[in-house]
């Protein structure tokens, strides 16, 4: 029995022989023992391979690798197969076939892999080995269960070279007639020149050519829709000439045309006529227009938040909480040029007006000129409430280094506070000083205004600052009061010349606006017009902002550019003339900035809306960026993407890599809709979603989701509908290499390739099974016993018979 690889599956039975021996030792024991020793070895269970089973070559031949495995294949063959060897083509479905000139049907499901079940099919054939040749692509039962009970030998092979187009961007809905950017997510494995085709319902819309380096590409094709109503098919498609897989070279999505409420745009005509066109259809409006509700597609603010009311203000934030867009866009009157700070439009906005640092802090002197006459008590609150509280606004955003001062006026002048640095104890006297200032007389503004200029003449202080506001009429030059009359306008002018502004607030229904006016003019300030008392607090902190703060950035160069998907495609824009520097919040998405704090354009989701933040002037600062070819699209896709409405339910599905996930949101009057049992069936599989977040539910899509409708159910009710925009990962660029790896090493076989081959010398070898030789063990030691059995009765009957004849013969 040399050289035969006897095994035992029970060795440890060995041990029983020694005691056995022992026990059984004497004469005439030979034959029991030998038999009992039999018994044990074929308790220890030897075996000896033998010949068993069948060898299966399993080849691919979907799309994703063409001939490539079956080249590979033939060149197995032609080392010499096993005689009975079995031949598997497989893709989606496994077939055996009769040879290698066999043709590839349509049931094997090209479009598709499951390479999993193409070797268990083999195996339940009879196959006691396997030969698995593919690019190791599985899109349908994977490979992380080997399954196998047999080893499986595996010979990676290379996918074949391709273009696709991985994704289709779209917005959802537009109005008819719009021209909308359909942006296509190209992917190749070789530098080529490519043809991308865009077609609406069928028939071509735009074409153009491009480069294409190896690796992924975005390409923007801008396209103008049908002016009907109704839903229409785009297509994006991409052509080259050399032979690949076509199945994933075109992808289509549906955009829904219906007309929509318009735009408003309040305050940026430059906007507005943009907008216009790019086909989208805008209503130009004036502050006191904005009444609530707010039925706008989106609403576009560049004005001063002093022109809005309070409810207004509250309106507009509502209208966003709600599922409206809103964007700001940059001007001498926005953001905190425009007293919009503490808003509670700025609470949604994707900026904060003030600025957390400033590298230009230069020292401020600034004086507070304020009103307290009778007619101050008016209100509720009073407008002396209101004026303390902007005051106060004045105090708290005050750096340490700056000097702030007080002067109340009615027929008296009288000093609230001196003029100090704005110190932790000094803004704490300031403060207090404020509460104790009360209404009282009459409105006599000249003595006032020469003791505040005279104050800042006497400081050191880069920039110096009146702030002057009256409800009334002034009495100044009228004779009613006693005093000389005080030259208001030449104050002004003065003070001017001297490099001290002055900015003025009216207030109430008979207030001075000419003079007041006049002096801001004079003095180099601004006039405020406060419509609504409660905006004083506005008023006052942004006047503050906008000299202590170099709020006007000029000459920036260009951004830096984020990686938002409304950017897919375009290249790096210029940067404008100016913009107003903002402070990023938290949770913002940056699609175009400056340094880690401040935006030229950024975006934010608030509550069920959108916001947006563009910090240049169309009417002015845009300069280079405003002439930007590529800018006009991309505005109007902004402002198509503030205007998204939440649908009740909201069914998204979403890609990362080779996986991909359904996220549906539940919305119904502004509330979100909780503990809802969502299922999701798409490719005959039901899948529950489960709650991850207020009114948002989610589920992981199956490989053979992709391409495939989804319907998310609630019970019995259909509540939403998803498709995935994406191509099918059977042309995925997915390296299959490692999991075939992973697959022969888990079932015991070998990775082989063809160099490898080559060199060794390797044929495939008939696949064996152990084959037990417990059962002729068991046999003999049966035979032996009984034998040696037979021989002791037979040797005991003969002893019995002799013993009676012979006392027989004694006797006689």
């Amino acid at each position: 029995m040399d050289g035969l690889p006897i095994t035992f599956a029970n060795p440890f039975f060995a041990a029983l022989l020694l005691p056995l021996v022992l026990l059984l030792r004497g004469r005439g024991r030979f034959w029991r023992l030998a038999g009992v020793a039999l018994l044990v070895v074929a308790l220890m269970g030897p075996s000896l391979p033998a010949p068993d089973h069948r060898f299966a070559i399993v080849v691919d031949r979907s799309e994703s690798v063409g001939d490539v495995a079956w080249n590979a294949g033939r060149a197995v063959a032609d080392r010499g197969v096993p005689d009975g060897s079995d031949l598997w083509w497989f893709a989606g479905e496994p077939a055996q076939v009769a040879s290698w000139e066999a043709p590839v049907g349509a049931h094997l499901t090209p479009g598709r892999s499951d390479l999993r079940r193409a070797v268990d099919a083999a195996v339940a054939r009879g196959a006691g080995r396997v030969l698995l040749i593919s690019d190791g692509i599985d899109t349908r039962s994977g490979l992380a269960d080997p399954g196998a009970a047999v080893p499986v030998d595996v010979l990676p092979v290379e996918r074949r070279d391709n273009v696709r187009v991985e994704g289709l961007d779209l917005p959802v809905a537009a109005e008819p007639g719009a021209t909308v950017r359909a942006e296509l997510e190209l992917v190749t494995d070789r530098a080529t020149e490519a043809t991308v085709v865009v077609r609406v319902d069928g028939e071509p819309a735009a074409e153009r050519t491009i480069e294409l380096p190896a690796g992924r590409t975005r390409s923007v094709v801008p396209v103008t829709l049908p002016a009907r109503d109704g839903t229409v098919r785009v297509e994006g498609q991409v052509e080259v000439d050399w032979d690949q897989p076509p199945a994933d070279d075109v992808l289509a999505a549906s955009v829904e045309l219906a007309a929509r409420a318009p735009v408003w745009v309040i305050g940026d005509p430059a906007a507005a006529e943009l907008l216009r066109a790019q086909g989208v259809e805008v209503e130009e409006r004036a502050p006191e227009a904005l009444t609530p509700p707010i039925d706008a597609n989106a609403v576009i603010v560049r004005e001063e938040a002093s022109r809005f009311t309070t409810p207004q203000l509250e309106a507009l934030a509502d209208y966003v909480s709600s599922g409206g867009g809103l964007m700001m866009t940059g001007g001498p009157a926005s953001f905190g040029l425009g007293g919009w700070y503490r808003t509670p439009v700025e609470a949604v906005l994707p900026v904060d007006s003030d600025l957390r640092s400033d590298v230009e802090v230069p020292l401020v002197a600034m004086m507070m000129v304020l009103d307290r006459s009778g007619s101050m008590a008016a209100g509720n609150p009073s407008r002396m409430a209101l004026a303390r509280q902007g005051a106060a606004e004045v105090v708290e955003l005050a750096f340490e280094r700056d000097l702030i001062g007080m002067i109340a006026f009615d027929d008296q002048s009288e000093w609230v506070f001196d003029l100090r640095p704005a110190t932790s104890r000094g803004k704490l006297e300031m403060l207090a000083a404020l509460r104790e200032l009360t209404p009282r007389g009459g409105t006599i503004l000249g003595p006032s205004l020469v003791e505040a200029v005279d104050a800042l003449r006497a400081t050191d202080a880069a920039i110096k600052h009146v702030i002057v506001l009256s409800d009334g009429i002034l009495y100044d030059g009228t004779g009613l009061f006693s005093g000389p009359a005080v030259d208001l306008a030449g104050v002004a002018a003065e003070a001017a010349a001297d490099d001290i502004s002055i900015s003025t607030i009216a207030i109430g229904e008979g207030r001075e606006e000419e003079r007041l006016r006049t002096i801001a003019e004079l003095g180099g300030g601004r006039y405020h017009e406060a419509f609504d008392v409660a905006t004083l607090p506005r008023i006052f902190a942004a006047e503050a902002m906008t000299v202590s703060r170099s709020l006007l950035r000029n000459d920036p160069g260009p951004p830096s550019v984020g990686t938002h998907p409304l950017l897919g495609g375009t290249g790096a824009p210029p940067g404008p003339d100016a913009y107003v520097a903002t402070t990023l919040k938290a949770d913002a998405e940056v699609l175009y900035g400056y340094g880690p704090e401040e935006s030229l354009l950024s975006v934010r989701r608030h509550g069920l809306g959108r916001a947006a933040a563009f910090t240049s002037d169309l009417s002015g600062w845009s300069g280079p960026l405003g002439a930007w070819p590529e800018f006009p699209a991309l505005f109007a896709d902004l402002v198509r993407w503030l205007a998204a409405r939440p649908d009740r339910f909201a069914a998204e599905v979403r890609r990362d890599g080779d996986r991909s996930t359904l996220v549906v949101d539940a919305v119904q009057d502004g509330r979100f809709l909780d503990g809802l049992a969502l299922v999701a069936r798409v490719a005959g599989e039901e899948l529950p979603l489960r709650s991850i977040g207020p009114g948002r539910y989610r589920t992981e899509l199956p490989p053979g989701a992709a391409g495939e409708p989804i319907v998310v159910a609630e019970g019995s009710e259909v509540v939403a509908r998803a498709r995935t925009v994406a191509q099918d990962p059977e042309l995925a660029a997915t390296d299959g290499r490692a999991a075939l790896e992973r697959f022969a090493a888990a079932t015991g076989g070998q990775v082989l390739g063809l160099d490898e081959l080559e060199r060794s010398g390797w044929r495939p070898q008939p696949p064996t099974a152990p084959r037990s030789l417990a059962p002729w063990f068991a046999a003999a030691a049966a035979a032996v016993l009984l034998a040696e059995l037979a021989w002791r009765r037979f040797a005991r009957g003969g002893s019995s018979a002799a013993g009676p004849t012979g006392a027989r013969r004694s006797g006689a």
